[in-house]
């Protein structure tokens, strides 16, 4: 039985596919032939889901581990085979790559730690990308109100 199945949508991950014993089936195309698309690669069947802030205070002195906004990239690999994929995130001046090893059927997290100071006040963009995958959103910082 043939039970498997992803799509991915940018900003949510819409899953269908099976659990218990029923086993994946490998890719129809084996990489010799372009396939609907006209790729000759195999899809590397990945899925891409990214929990992160919209918004946060600015703080210039901050701990690192209470303050930071927090990216949490979760990546799970739907092929038949082991895979590396390369998970990083982009944002203000921060571009730091980490490479995670999953094996079929495999999910895990990368957590990013990002501060409000290295950023600044104001919206920035940032993009998750995970080997071709890739999400995109905002990120606000915002100045509290001081008491008087």
């Amino acid at each position: 039985m043939l039970a498997t199945g992803t799509a991915l949508v940018t900003g949510s991950v819409l899953v269908a596919g099976a659990s218990g014993e029923e086993e994946q089936q490998p890719d129809e195309n084996d990489g010799d032939e372009p396939d609907e698309n006209g790729s000759d690669e195999p899809d590397e069947n990945l899925e891409l889901e990214v929990d992160a802030p919209e918004a946060v205070p600015y703080e210039e002195e901050a701990d690192p581990t209470e303050d930071a906004a927090d990216f949490d990239i979760e990546v799970t690999n739907r092929g038949p085979e082991t895979t590396e994929v390369e998970v990083s995130l982009e944002i203000g001046p921060i571009d730091e790559p980490v490479f995670l090893e999953l094996e079929a059927g495999e999910c895990d997290t990368a957590h990013y730690g990002v501060m409000s100071r290295d950023l600044g006040v104001g919206e920035h963009d940032w993009t998750v990308t995970a080997n071709d995958e890739t999400e995109t959103g905002t990120l606000t910082v915002y100045e509290e109100e001081q008491d008087c």
